[in-house]
């Protein structure tokens, strides 16, 4: 089953530049990586050449020499299959098994620039981080991809004409209020279904929501089983204990007493990198900085994570489907989900560089202040606050935007999109749209 994903848009402009840099598409397991390339590759060019490095390890006997062309005649005969420069795709599956192919990288975007050469794996992050692989700096290109966004479940589940809708709307032409309902009725779906290519497959071919809670479980059991591969990095009873305490540790700042007591703080530390590594988790991390870049205030010892997908995040939660309506699942561990569903939104918009994501927190004695995230735009900062329902306090908002003299303040909520003075006020699913609207704003 073929489904669209934004990022094509990313993938055909990479494929029509002239002397383009090999592309290293970096995702966690399961995302649909490998199915996503090979559907486009079958519609953007004549031919596409898959080498999986782990289905067949024979490819990895080509890159005992870094040549290009003596590469690609040797795994031109052992595919049987021509690789013609311009016309054809060559795409290194699980090229983390070959890391002799990843320095080969440099050496495709230096003699055959002509050559579409893109990699892929499910513990690429790994291979990357990893001191023994001379990753070629700035001789390849990389692209983040990530569960289905809302608006392409939208697109996925057939709603065509909504999609393009939120793409059109802005403060002096909001969705019309039964519109309005609709998305926020589509977006419980959602949350309950998330975004694994799986799981939104299965939902669309058969709408059985215990099924699809059955490929969530079977998703979460196949990330456990993989532990047992990093053993060398982090105990595997402590990643799974991460693992675990994932539904009480979205949307709190992390304290390691809170996710094991059975661990120390260092192995957990580990076990998070490592979580973080593989893209199974995401850290957001506290930053003071009064002005962009945000990473000039980056505190490394304070963060928030996010899970993969909101929709294994309340699976894991050991929900059911009966909490499929907006007012129960928009509260579900006070508000949680709305986060995590922002944050997978912010995620997405970073699909063409390295992704991340802050907060802010002000430790006082009288009172503590906290905005859920900050987002840089145009070289202004944006604190943004997320509320489950159509209400809730903003105290901590209206405090960053006195304190720090910003321009403006963003809510995500329940409520329709509206400006109210120095406030924006955005339903949640138009996080994909932010960037826009504070264009237009």
């Amino acid at each position: 089953m073929y489904l669209e994903r934004k990022i094509e848009v990313y993938l055909n402009q990479w494929a029509k530049v002239p002397n383009r840099r090999p592309l290293l598409l970096r995702g966690a397991r399961q995302v649909g990586k490998s199915t996503l390339i090979e559907q486009w590759g079958a519609r953007f060019f004549e031919k596409t050449i898959v080498i999986n490095f782990e289905q067949y390890p024979k490819y990895k006997e080509a890159f005992k020499e870094l040549d290009p062309q003596k590469i690609l005649d040797v795994l031109s005969l052992l595919s049987n299959q021509p690789i013609q420069e311009g016309s054809h795709l060559l795409f290194l599956d699980e090229i983390q098994e070959c890391p002799q192919a990843i320095t080969a990288l440099r050496y495709f975007f230096e003699q055959k620039p002509g050559l579409h050469v893109i990699g892929a794996g499910s513990s690429l992050e790994m291979a990357l981080q990893s001191d023994s692989i001379k990753v070629p700096v700035g001789r390849i290109e990389y692209l983040y991809l990530y569960p289905f966004s809302f608006e392409e479940f939208l697109k996925a589940i057939g709603e065509n004409l909504l999609m393009n809708h939120l793409a059109e709307v802005d403060f002096d032409h909001p969705p019309a209020l039964p519109v309005h309902e609709k998305l926020l009725s589509l977006l419980t779906q959602f949350f309950f279904l998330g975004g694994m290519p799986a799981v939104v497959e299965e939902y669309v071919r058969t709408k059985d929501l215990l099924r699809c809670k059955q490929l969530q479980h079977d998703i979460l059991t196949t990330y456990n089983q993989d532990f047992g591969k990093y053993h060398r990095l982090a105990k595997k009873e402590c990643l799974e204990a991460v693992l675990n305490a994932m539904p009480s540790l979205v949307g709190n700042k992390l304290v390691y007493a809170k996710v094991s007591t059975d661990h120390t703080a260092l192995e957990l530390k580990k076990a998070i990198g490592l979580l973080e590594g593989v893209g199974i988790l995401h850290r957001v991390f506290q930053s003071t900085a009064r002005q962009v870049p945000l990473a000039a205030g980056k505190k490394e010892k304070f963060y928030k994570t996010l899970f993969l997908d909101i929709g294994l995040l309340q699976s894991m939660s050991g929900l059911g489907a009966e909490i499929l309506n907006p007012d129960k699942i928009m509260d579900t561990h006070r508000g949680a989900l709305a986060e995590q569903f922002v944050g997978q939104g912010l995620l997405h918009l970073f699909q063409g560089e390295e992704p991340q994501l802050y907060y802010w927190f002000r430790e006082a004695k009288s009172s503590s202040a906290e905005v859920d995230y900050l987002w840089a735009h145009q070289g202004q900062i944006y604190p943004v606050e997320v509320k489950s329902g159509k209400s809730g306090s903003l105290k901590s908002l209206n405090l960053i935007l006195k304190e720090y003299d910003l321009p403006r303040g963003i809510r995500f909520s329940q409520k329709p999109l509206q400006r109210e003075g120095l406030l924006v006020s955005i339903p949640l699913y138009l996080v994909g749209q932010l960037p826009r609207l504070l264009q237009v704003g």
